[in-house]
């Protein structure tokens, strides 16, 4: 089993055994629950971050490397750094003067990763003329790779045989600028996960994140304004700056491929992406298979990886600042030279990625790792056998609730299997589990009520024989009673943890409703979006096809007009087609959200009510607190006084009785 290097740290004493970051895992079985805390197995673990974004308690951070590069400069080591297309939406405005108090520390200088995409795609275009792949997995994303490397080896042949943009830079920086020979790189990043693809390939020395710089700088107080602006060094990239946001691989590629569009897949985000390559081979089997997958694993790109600063911010802010940048370099290219229009600007592009593009420098392999994963399905008789432990007996057991963190009551099962989870903690076991012992202290106290009850009528017979006898029943009698009154001091004890705990429920499945409710608000906005875009192509058709209708009738003066405007028909019939398929994939999320929230609604209503009944529980409880205290109190005055009270302590024996009989009986 290959060992991997630790990107997930967990801190015990802040962990509640939640579950949350096992919910929020792609993969589910890097995450141990069996202790009072959840642990990260590193040889599992793809490092997407989703556990730390989903942990509300911070019991979850990522490893970086920033102490280490900060002492490596304290000491004097010579250092340059790369800087991720994301620094851009990080640090607004101030990137550079980021750059500028980095040299204050002694990096020397700094290169565009940017830059470093822009070969990336010459790669990739080289490697789909070249081979003619069936499909072609991009893999800029580290966490894509290690979950492909660990989980679907299956899909290594298709995943992309180049480097990173990060390590298309550091290759062209060993490559071709020897001036920097023996230097450390320090990578700028918004991912933890680089420091596997940097394990793995030998290149790159310090991952460090926008995070981590961002925190150490407001917590020395740094003011960034009183450092000056330090550019990036080498030859500056044009449209692949957009590569940190959705979709931007492919944005930089239809430049000199306009039809990539037509045979790629973006896709992003946890929540589809896994389940998308876990069905990607069948596709590719079938031929349904796009020819590019561009992917990443982040909802917002590499813009808001785990490493960054804008997980809490609007995706439209974000998008705005790298469009503003992308736009910029593209005008820079569009001045340069004596031709001012966008061809001759893609050729220039072209002449400058050429000067650092070599066949073969950045040439990238993967390892199986798939022996790292050795997760067992259990038998039929030993997925039996553990439901029998999780108190599941009956089809209403299988709750498929989601609350041990798991998909389903199976998944929680494979994971007790394979010693990463245990009974306890699962929902339905913790709710049997409180009916078994409110049943089992009801009825050790209904044995003990009852056994008074006969002592007391032995004693009542035995005193008028004789007294020493009674004397022998009284001490029978406080022994009961004691035991009765430890029974009742349990009980109450149990039931207030019962209270704490269904409070608890309520309170988070009162969250669950909310974000249920958000949710539906949110894909109803989106239908009206799918509405609006579809209302857009039908209209574009209809220009369109009176433009056809125009450029036929003027001929051949009119010609290329006709190819433009059949050419934009055809995108509106994309659209249209495209958007009644989103449409219909929202639809099934809405209803399966819909459904979801009548569920929980259903749930909060027996969480209220069970909340109900285990107050008037704990009256009863309260209420035979009160008459053992009574009672003890009697027993242990003289024996003349319990003897003249022994009718009443019955008949209030009798009383105590009749109410347990009365709330079993409800």
């Amino acid at each position: 089993m290959a060992k991997l290097s630790r990107v997930i740290e967990v801190d015990p004493q802040k962990c509640v055994n939640c579950h949350a970051c096992i919910a929020a895992c792609p993969v589910k079985y890097c995450n141990d629950g069996t202790a009072d805390h959840v642990e990260v197995d590193p040889d599992l673990c793809i490092g997407c971050g989703s556990c730390i974004t989903a942990c509300t308690h911070g019991a979850r951070r990522g490893v970086d490397d920033f102490p280490r590069a900060l002492e490596a400069l304290r000491s004097g080591g010579r250092m340059i750094a790369i800087s991720a297309p994301a620094i851009a939406s990080n640090f607004p405005g101030s990137y550079l003067r980021v750059q500028g108090w980095l040299q204050s520390l002694g990096v020397r200088d700094f290169f565009d990763v940017s830059f470093g995409a822009e070969l990336t795609i010459k790669s990739y275009a080289e490697h789909l003329r070249s081979a003619a792949p069936a499909t072609l997995i991009a893999q800029p994303c580290p966490a894509v790779v290690s979950y492909i490397e660990l989980y679907q080896p299956e899909l290594l042949p298709y995943l992309a045989p180049a480097d990173s943009p990060m390590l298309h830079t550091i290759k062209m920086i060993r490559e071709y600028y020897p001036v920097y020979a023996g230097y450390k790189i320090l990578v700028l990043s918004p991912c933890y996960a680089k420091r596997r693809e940097f394990d793995e390939t030998g290149l790159g020395d310090y991952n460090v994140t926008f995070k981590s710089l961002a925190d150490h700088i407001e917590a020395e107080g740094i003011d960034l304004g009183s450092y000056p602006e330090i550019d990036f060094v080498g030859d500056a990239a044009e449209r692949a700056v957009l590569f940190s946001s959705p979709g931007g691989l492919l944005r930089t590629l239809a430049r000199d491929n306009p039809g990539a569009a037509e045979r790629t897949r973006k896709i992003e985000g946890p929540d589809i992406l896994y389940d998308y390559l876990k069905k990607l081979p069948a596709m590719i089997d079938s031929g349904y298979a796009p020819l590019l997958v561009d992917c990443l694993n982040c909802d917002m790109g590499c813009n808001g990886g785990p490493g960054t600063l804008n997980l809490e911010k609007s995706i439209d802010e974000i998008e705005a600042l790298i469009e503003r940048r992308s736009a910029a370099m593209r005008e820079a290219y569009r001045r340069r030279g004596l031709g001012s229009s966008e061809a001759a600007a893609d050729r220039r592009v072209n002449r400058v990625i050429a000067k650092f593009w070599k066949r073969g420098l950045y040439g990238r392999s993967y390892q199986d790792l798939s022996g790292n994963n050795g997760v067992r399905l259990p038998s039929k008789a030993e997925f039996e056998d553990i439901y029998q432990r999780m108190h599941k007996r009956d089809t209403k057991d299988f709750l498929n609730c989601g609350a041990c963190g798991y998909d389903n009551c199976e998944a929680m099962a494979v994971a007790i299997h394979n010693g990463l989870n245990k009974p306890s903690n699962c929902f339905h076991y913790e709710r049997a589990s409180r009916q078994e012992m409110t049943a089992m202290l009801f009825a050790g106290i209904r044995e003990s009520a009852q056994r008074l009850s006969e002592a007391l009528g032995r004693m009542t017979a035995q005193d008028r024989a004789a007294g020493a006898e009674a004397t022998v029943s009284v001490h029978e009698i406080a022994r009961i009673s004691g035991e009765m009154r430890a029974s009742i001091e349990a009980g109450m004890g149990y039931i207030e943890s019962t209270i704490a705990n269904m409070d608890g429920i309520r309170s988070s499945n009162k969250v669950t409703v909310e974000h249920m409710g958000a949710l539906n608000e949110q894909i109803q906005s989106i239908t009206e979006i799918l509405g609006l875009i579809s209302a857009i192509a039908d209209q574009t058709k209809i220009i369109a096809f009176n433009a056809e209708l125009e450029a036929s009738a003027a001929g051949e003066t009119g010609r290329s007009f006709e190819i433009v405007a059949a050419e934009i028909r055809r995108l509106a019939n994309s659209t249209v087609d495209a958007t009644a398929r989103i449409k219909q994939k929202i639809e099934g999320i809405q209803a399966s959200s819909l459904k979801l929230g009548e569920y929980s609604r259903r749930e909060s209503e027996s969480i209220h009510d069970g909340s109900g009944l285990t107050a008037k529980l704990r009256d009863v409880f309260s209420h035979l607190a009160d008459y053992s205290v009574e009672s003890d109190r009697k027993i242990r005055g003289s024996i003349e006084e319990q003897v003249s009270t022994f009718n009443q302590t019955l008949e209030e024996l009798d009383h105590i009785i009749r109410e347990l009989d009365q709330y079993v009986s409800r």
